[in-house]
């Protein structure tokens, strides 16, 4: 169980790192080419918010992993 607890975790902290990563490298410049500033702005702030609850989900199952672990 502690396995899949901690493949689980490593999992969620690469989907918010890995998103974040490829939202700001690849889709805020093309965004920002195709949109402009304003356009690209608006979606960045919708992102930003789903990016951020994934990042809450991360971090909770982080500090349970540590929270169950026994060393």
């Amino acid at each position: 169980m502690t396995l899949l607890r901690r493949f689980a975790v490593v999992q969620l902290l690469m989907l918010w790192q890995g998103g974040f990563l490829f939202y700001s490298g690849f889709v805020v410049p093309v965004g920002t080419d195709l949109l402009g500033r304003v356009g690209q702005g608006a979606i960045t702030a919708r992102v930003t918010v789903l990016l951020n609850w994934i990042a809450v989900a991360a971090l909770a199952a982080v500090a349970l992993d540590l929270a169950l672990a026994r060393d």
